[in-house]
């Protein structure tokens, strides 16, 4: 279950409401809102986070509070929270399948890791949970240009099965991040102890932006988890989504592939 108090208390949290209030999404629609049309607030929301802090000068609080209230705010977190669409957000890594989305033509393998981006772990590669339309929690942010220009061709969709005996760490909250990094000298050091860094929904919006200590999470903007090192027992292409549809909020996904590549085995990192 969702342990967020409420989203009023968090940046993410605010600027979760302020994407739902846009949208028009009130507390009597919560009960019909999908879990991905929900999570792209989340991810909206995030993004908002992450670059309200470059802006010059800072943001004035955030923008819901110039066209509602508070009593209504707090009703729609309240709602938002106790919904079935969220219920997946305290969903650990293990839990969803497991989704990569590249190039048509590229496989996931160890030799492809991710560069080191700001405090993000230069792990061998990042996943993200299945959502309930069949595409990855990473979509919505990477069809609106994440770390580039947003898609122009057909993405090739990857489902990874973790090993069972892969050792996960779960971030629900910033005191465990700020626990993570003082507790190891560097990624290397967490990479001797953790396979994996899931940053779990609940996480995004308790620990992003939030400083605790000396740390402080940022510009994950998505759940995701970041593999420290290559521990899959099994990977599928199952599906690919239509370059026409690349920048729209209903991806297009062709039927999952039939033919010889399900069931692949992992290699071994070298």
């Amino acid at each position: 279950l969702v342990t967020i108090d409420s989203l009023l208390s968090t940046p993410v949290g605010n600027y979760v409401l302020d994407a739902l209030v846009e949208r028009g999404v009130t507390t009597a629609a919560i009960d019909a809102i999908t879990e991905t049309a929900l999570y792209e607030c989340v991810t909206a929301g995030a993004a908002e986070a992450s670059s309200a802090k470059f802006r010059d000068p800072p943001a004035r609080g955030f923008p819901w509070d110039e066209v509602t209230t508070l009593e209504v705010v707090t009703a729609l977190s309240d709602a938002v929270l106790s919904s079935e669409a969220a219920r997946w957000w305290s969903s650990r890594a293990l839990d969803r399948a497991q989704l990569w989305i590249g190039a048509p033509d590229a496989i996931p393998q160890p030799a492809n890791p991710s560069p080191r981006h700001y405090d993000k772990p230069p792990n061998e590669i990042w996943t993200s949970s299945a959502l309930d339309d069949g595409t990855s929690a990473w979509w919505p942010r990477l069809r609106e240009g994440a770390d580039g220009p947003p898609p122009t061709e057909t993405q090739s969709v990857w489902r990874l099965t973790p090993s069972p005996a892969a050792r996960v760490f779960e971030i629900t909250s910033a005191q465990d991040y700020a626990w993570l990094r003082s507790e190891f000298a560097d990624w290397d050091a967490i990479a001797q102890a953790y396979d994996g860094i899931h940053l779990g929904v609940e996480g995004l919006i308790r620990a992003q932006g939030v400083p605790c200590g000396s740390v402080m999470l940022d510009d994950w903007d998505v759940e995701s988890t970041a593999w420290l090192r290559w521990c899959f027992d099994g990977l599928e292409r199952v599906a690919d989504l239509e370059p026409d549809h690349a920048h729209t909020s209903v991806p297009v996904l062709h039927n999952p592939i039939k033919r010889a590549i399900s069931s692949l085995r992992a290699r071994p990192p070298s």
